[in-house]
């Protein structure tokens, strides 16, 4: 049996490996496998003439893999963070299947800072009391010395009528924390959708995250919109969960 005072230091080893600038190129590979399973669970869901959204886009991984199952894909990607979104636009660069947006999706427009994980390219994150976390729960440094980016919000619902945009297939949302902001400014589009579109998004355990209740909040309007409930109780400390119609 482990005594207290030893889990207290393996705690602390771990948090303490984050301590510096990852290789992207190796970050890169590991997160393409991560993708291929994401997208096994996905695939038997989505249509050959797909639309879809894709929120916390990143350099696009998601995106493009999505693209090489669905060539005639249409998607929707928003990148908040300037570096990503440029590798993003890079990378998509003549390809008139994407649209790249530069700004975060929340429940409310506004400015907001994003904070940049220094030894996580995918772990940029608008929740504060995250990427500052002190308790041992916790996945950062203790003194992690996140870079800093002011950035603008938008809301989908209000960018999908702007767009006369009515209806898509597939959410994906990789925020960080951040994605039961997104999906409540997406409920009104998500109802008017028929069919619903299949959703995949990032969600946190009860005891990581700090705003459990208002996250449980959004799943259960999923529930009243008509999607099959999901077993909260075994998850992770951050799990990616699809959200199917019923």
């Amino acid at each position: 049996m482990r005594i207290p005072l030893i889990d207290n230091l393996l705690r602390r080893l771990g948090r303490a490996r984050h301590t510096g600038q990852v290789d992207l190129a190796a970050w890169e590979a590991k997160h393409r496998l991560t993708i291929q399973k994401d997208l096994e669970r996905v695939w038997p869901h989505l249509p050959d003439e797909l639309r879809f959204v894709d929120v916390g886009a990143n350099i696009g991984l998601f995106s493009e893999a999505l693209l090489g199952g669905r060539p005639s894909a249409q998607g929707w990607l928003f990148e908040p963070v300037s570096e990503m979104y440029e590798r993003c636009r890079t990378r998509f660069e003549g390809d008139d299947r994407v649209r790249i947006q530069n700004f975060a999706l929340s429940d409310e427009v506004g400015e907001a800072t994003i904070y940049k994980a220094r030894y996580n390219p995918g772990g940029n994150s608008l929740v504060h009391e995250l990427m500052y976390d002190t308790r041992e729960v916790s996945e950062v440094t203790e003194n992690p010395g996140h870079r800093e980016e002011s950035i603008r919000m938008e809301v989908f619902d209000e960018f999908a009528t702007k767009e006369r945009l009515d209806a898509v297939h597939f959410i994906k949302t990789d925020c960080e924390g951040f994605d039961h902001r997104v999906l409540q400014g997406m409920l009104g589009f998500i109802e008017a959708c028929n069919p619903r579109p299949v959703i995949l998004s990032e969600f946190m355990s009860e005891e990581y995250h700090p705003f459990w209740e208002d996250q449980k909040a959004v799943i259960e309007q999923l529930y009243g919109l008509g999607y099959q409930e999901l077993d909260l109780t075994r998850m992770g400390k951050v799990d990616d969960y699809l959200l199917l119609p019923g």
